[in-house]
């Protein structure tokens, strides 16, 4: 059964469970104000969607209220329409769009939402806040935005936009202004700012692509992914994994729990990891790198690596710089650092080939195998090396000037050096409570449990000291030509 009466529409349904069918009604209203340049607009609603259009040269806002109601009875659906109002008034600073919901609980009524069409003007700044309802803004010159309870989409607004929300997903596309997010429980995707970003989430994803300005992006237990980044980025999470790429300019990540993955940065890099492994490749700049748990891999760095890590393997390829690297209870692998490099390691291996620069191993409890490269070490300088400048084993001064090229020392285990054929240096090896091994005629001295051995390598060279504690030194030919690779 239908009646419609004026602009509205009336139906009746039979309720499932109920004696008594419930009666639906439909009706469209329309609102004008007058605007005029530089008055805002403030939108005020409750329950409901909001859809909010511009349209250039507009000199009215426009309001469009399709209600949507349900109840037992026509008399209380009659009655809360009598009484709901919605007032779009013009003031001196401001053009005002508020709906008005009767007092009361409305037991009588199942459904009681109003949608809003609003079409204002391109140039203005809007200011909106509803509380059930999804939110659709298209065309504004600037928005500021709360809606807790509903999806929020966002396009193509000329200024700064700012949003609050809670539930409901949220995108944000084409704004030539900055932009401020401030969401909890649905996931956040952000694309095309000419200016900054800022977003903060708790419990859902985080995606950006396209941010021209600096980003700063927050994350309680959602995974956060930025692509393409020209200001710089900072970024906080907790418990989700994080991936950020193409950035210019610096990159701060900082993570608790989960993986860290960072790409192709322009710029100084700095990821602060607890419990998660770190992958970083491609930078431009300086990396360092803090980590606790989990596996490190770092690939392809044009400045310098430092690496604070434990707990987990650490691998490092392609290092234009220097190379400062720590860890415990893991391998340690390097393969091709062109600067000096420094290691500490302790409970694992560490493995070094194509290292051309200054290199000083000290390891506790683990096998230090490296290769000489083919020609020997390329330093960059006379100045004292900057990886090597660190104090060892609670050491104060700096390193002497006539330090060995490379130094390579454990205890409870062995180290393998290896010399490939044509390449010289001068070596010193020391072993105390152990043995040496060399394929090369060296001088051998033994007093007590101490064995030394010393001597030019195939014509001398650079200068090479090996120390062992309750180990083996081994000193290995290498095939002509070789690039490194260790002999399983």
């Amino acid at each position: 059964m239908w009646w419609c009466v004026g602009v509205g529409l009336w139906a009746l349904f039979p309720s499932q469970g109920m004696a008594q069918p419930v009666l639906e009604h439909q009706e469209v209203t329309e609102h004008h104000a007058p605007w005029d340049p530089g008055k805002r607009v403030v939108i005020r609603h409750s329950y409901g969607a909001v859809r909010l259009r511009a349209v250039e040269e507009g000199t009215t806002v426009s309001v469009r209220a399709h209600h949507q109601l349900a109840g037992m009875t026509r008399q209380a659906i009659q009655a809360y329409l009598h009484a709901f109002r919605i007032n779009v008034q013009a003031f001196d600073d401001r053009v005002e769009v508020v709906t008005i919901r009767p007092p009361g609980e409305h037991k009588l009524l199942n459904q009681t939402t109003v949608d809003l069409d609003v079409v204002v003007p391109a140039e203005v700044l809007v200011d909106l806040s509803t509380r059930f309802g999804d939110l659709d803004v298209q065309g504004v010159g600037e928005l500021k935005a709360t809606a807790p309870f509903g999806a929020i989409s966002v396009r193509n607004v000329a200024g700064n936009v700012t949003l609050e929300g809670k539930h409901g997903k949220v995108q944000i596309h084409d704004v030539r202004g900055d932009v401020r997010v401030t969401h909890s429980l649905g996931d956040v995707e952000v694309t095309r700012v000419e200016g900054s970003l800022v977003a903060r989430n708790q419990f859902a994803q985080i995606r950006a692509h396209g941010i021209r300005g600096r980003a700063v992006v927050e994350n309680r237990s959602g995974p956060i992914t930025l692509v393409n980044l020209s200001g710089g980025a900072e970024v906080t999470c907790q418990h989700a994994q994080v991936a950020v790429s193409r950035v210019t300019g610096d990159l701060q990540v900082t993570n608790r729990d989960e993986s860290v993955a960072v790409a192709d940065v322009q710029g100084t890099v700095v990821v602060v990891n607890a419990n998660g492994p770190v992958k970083a490749r491609d930078i431009n700049g300086d990396l360092k790198v803090d980590s606790r748990f989990g596996t490190v891999e770092v690939s392809q760095v044009r400045g310098k690596l430092t690496v604070e890590h434990s707990n987990g393997e650490l691998s490092v390829r392609n290092v234009k710089g220097p190379a400062v690297l720590t860890n415990s209870h893991g391998l340690v692998q390097v393969d091709g650092v062109e600067g000096d490099c420094r290691i500490r390691n302790e409970f694992g291996a560490v493995t070094v080939r194509m290292v051309l620069g200054r290199l000083d191993v000290l390891n506790a409890w683990g096998l230090v195998q490296a290769d000489l490269p083919p020609g020997g070490v390329r330093p960059a300088g006379s100045a004292k090396p900057a990886a090597l400048a660190a104090p060892k084993n609670g050491e104060t001064e700096a390193t002497p000037e006539d330090a060995p090229a490379w130094y390579l020392e454990t205890n409870h285990n062995n180290v393998i050096l290896g010399v490939p054929s044509g390449t010289g240096c001068t070596l010193s090896v020391e072993a105390n409570s152990g043995l040496i091994d060399a394929q090369f005629p060296l001088m051998k001295q033994r007093v007590g449990s101490k064995e030394a051995a010393h001597g030019d390598v195939q014509g001398g060279g650079m200068k090479v000291d090996v120390k062992v504690d309750l180990g083996m030194a081994q000193i290995q030919k290498r095939p002509a030509g070789s690039t490194g690779r260790q002999r399983k």
